[in-house]
């Protein structure tokens, strides 16, 4: 029954099953029932076949495969925390004479004994899982598949997908198998899962075994042999449960409602390309933003346990008093400038965060960042709190009462979503459909940039961590490819810099994570404190670099710089404009309206951002008169601007002619 029941959740549900049969039966002659049965159109077969080698290659990067175990890591840690945590309310509550759940430090002890025991049969089961490429000992999977409802047994880029046989059938799998390397990243994900699923799956057992036997008031060897006895031939309750505990520590809970509804949108012909992966985002989502957030005293799976009572009740106040605790703890840690959050919601603000090397969510030691977004679901539980110390610091609330600090969190956890791939698909998506003028050319080219594997991205970082400017779908291409990358000059910051990632080594690279950059997934940044930053962040000011486009004298419109022109035009006004800020900054005179800044006089406050701005302005202004004048690309850029010059006014003629 479990096994039926666990084959038509993979297979879509009792929903998907019951439609295919209705169409099944709606159809005519035996023909049509015979290709509905054979599978789907060509074109759909190929569409599978493109996604499932696209889906891999988004997966391929050795950093993910890494935060994936970490993640899990993270989140059985979590999990034997708030069994700890349970044990002790019940202990607090049967202190004061309250009633007794049960729960006590064996339980505890025995869930580790399990995991501990299991480890080689954990490890045998990793081996199976990454040969075969699928799910050992308890079903569920990271990856959605290509094929939909009713074809999830087999690979989109197969023979037997395409219907083939013989030699067709053979290089069709041959294809796919080079296509995707094998498939090398599924079955890593696959494998990681599998070791963690396994030392979950027998923690639960040997927890249940114990404390059935305890509550049954079993000692020495007869506890002894209940719990041989339990193990051998577990009852189909304790089953269910320790594979639901497995499932839901690697984010694999099967979808509720809400899950498969956005699932029914995920399958429509285009919306699968904008959200690849669906049932790991949102159960990571439920598992942070729901369970384990404010909101979990009212909806989700912590409300449920809180009116379930028993055992139930105490780990699901464990779990909201540890993640408050945690809560607390972090918004203090913020306020102390040691934890980060998302950052600031404007543009300009996240620009000057990234030049003072303010790294986001991330902590900070000696100096440096190091991200701790390795450890999701954990990371999205410490990030909505660190958001919500934001929200808290920047509404410059001085004294912050309870339901401040609830509002706040709510906040951030709102805050701390949309900054998650999972809802940034979907509104993407909608953004994309409300203004497809708009937004239409930003999905186009985050999807263009997809498409390049995971791998060959990284590769390229490591081999340059400079960030290359680029200007067209087909930069977006090379910038991610190691050696074509360095065809494109770097993107320019407001100081006239070049834009790296990581922080300098002292021997001309960069350190762009802990430990090896190939694989470690906690990123690091080194904070770079100047007084110009520090006084654009106090005072709010936005600044951009100079777009690559100019307005030349006796043109009618802008004109697009080639990518040096855009360069050096860049450069120089930062060079320019962070020389003569730094000496406005000074001088006496702007010392005294910084007091009176600093003491909440807003129009000197006003006055300052001004002055700030036009500085800008004027070293724009004279970058621009050097890039026409004095720079190696003034007579091309001149040449230019005569001939387009020369276009307009032939332009002018022929339609003063007509008129």
């Amino acid at each position: 029954s479990r096994d039926l029941t666990g084959i038509l959740s993979e297979y879509g549900g009792a929903n998907d099953i019951r439609t295919m049969a209705a169409k099944y039966s709606e159809l005519g002659p035996a023909e049509q029932r015979t290709n509905f049965v054979a599978g789907m159109s060509k074109a759909r077969v190929w569409a599978n076949a493109g996604f499932e080698v696209w889906q891999h290659a988004l997966l391929t990067n050795p950093v993910s495969l890494v935060k994936n175990v970490v993640g899990v890591m993270a989140a059985m840690f979590v999990s034997n925390v708030e069994l700890a945590g349970a044990i002790a309310v019940n202990a607090t509550r049967r202190a004061v004479g309250g009633e007794d759940s049960g729960l006590t430090a064996g339980d505890l002890g025995a869930r580790m004994f399990g995991q501990t025991m299991s480890t080689w049969t954990a490890m045998k089961a990793t081996g199976k899982a990454f040969m075969t490429a699928e799910a050992q000992t308890v079903r569920g999977s990271r990856i959605d598949s290509a094929q939909g409802s009713g074809r999830k047994h087999m690979k989109a880029f197969s023979g037997e997908a395409f219907g083939a046989t013989g030699v067709a059938g053979t290089t069709i799998d041959v294809a796919g198998n080079i296509l995707t390397a094998g498939r090398v990243a599924f079955r890593g994900l696959e494998a990681g899962d599998t070791f963690f699923k396994v030392l979950s799956q027998q923690g639960s057992m040997w927890e249940q075994a114990f404390g059935t036997g305890n509550a049954r008031g079993l000692k020495g060897e007869e506890l002894s042999d209940f719990i041989a006895d339990f193990l051998t031939d577990p009852p189909a309750k304790a089953v269910d449960r320790a594979d639901a505990e497995a499932r839901y520590v690697t984010l694999q809970t099967d979808l509720d409602s809400t899950g498969k509804a956005f699932q029914q949108i995920q399958r429509a012909p285009v919306m699968r390309w904008i959200v690849p992966f669906l049932k790991t985002p949102y159960n990571g989502f439920k598992y942070s933003f729901v369970d384990r957030s404010p909101l979990g005293l009212w909806y989700g799976n912590t409300a449920r346990m809180l009116k379930s009572g028993g055992k139930e009740r105490d780990e699901a106040i464990a779990r909201l008093a540890i993640s408050h605790t945690i809560g607390v703890s972090i918004m203090g840690l913020v306020a102390a400038g040691k934890v980060t959050g998302g950052g600031p919601a404007n543009f300009g603000d996240k620009a000057t965060d990234r030049r003072l090397g303010i790294q986001p969510y991330s902590i900070l030691i000696d100096g440096k960042y190091y991200s701790y977004a390795a450890t999701e679901p954990l990371a999205s539980i410490i990030g909505q709190w660190a958001d919500a110390a934001h929200t808290v610091i920047s509404s410059g609330m001085e004294e912050t009462k309870g339901m401040d600090v609830l509002g706040a969190a709510l906040a951030g956890t709102a805050y701390n979503m949309t900054n998650k791939g999972f809802m940034q698909g979907f509104s993407k998506m909608l953004e994309a459909a409300t203004d497809p003028i708009r937004h239409a050319k930003g999905l186009g080219k985050n999807f263009v940039k997809s498409l390049v594997p995971r791998a060959l991205a990284h590769a390229e970082r490591l081999n340059d961590p400079i960030v290359r400017h680029a200007r067209d779908y087909i930069d977006e291409i090379k910038a991610q490819i190691p050696g074509l990358s360095k065809d494109l000059l770097p993107r320019v910051d407001l100081h006239g810099r070049d834009t790296a990632s990581g922080v300098p080594d002292g021997e001309g690279g960069y350190n762009l994570a802990f430990g090896p950059d190939l694989v470690s997934p906690i990123f690091v940044s080194e904070y770079k404190a100047n007084p110009v930053d520090l006084e654009l962040k106090r005072l709010q000011v936005h600044l951009r670099t100079p777009a690559e486009t100019i307005t030349a004298p006796g043109l009618e419109a802008p004109i697009q710089l080639t990518d040096a022109q855009r360069y050096w035009y860049q450069k120089k006004t930062g060079e320019l404009w962070i020389k003569r800020v730094s000496e406005y900054m000074k001088t006496s005179e702007y010392k005294k309206w910084k007091k009176m800044s600093e003491a909440k006089n807003a129009m000197v406050s006003d006055i300052m951002r001004l002055q700030i701005k036009g500085i800008h302005l004027n070293s724009r202004q004279e970058a621009l008169g050097k890039l026409m004048q004095d720079s190696p690309h003034a007579q091309e850029l001149n040449a230019r601007i005569g001939k387009i010059s020369e276009i307009e006014q032939q332009i002018k003629r022929i339609q003063g002619s007509q008129l």
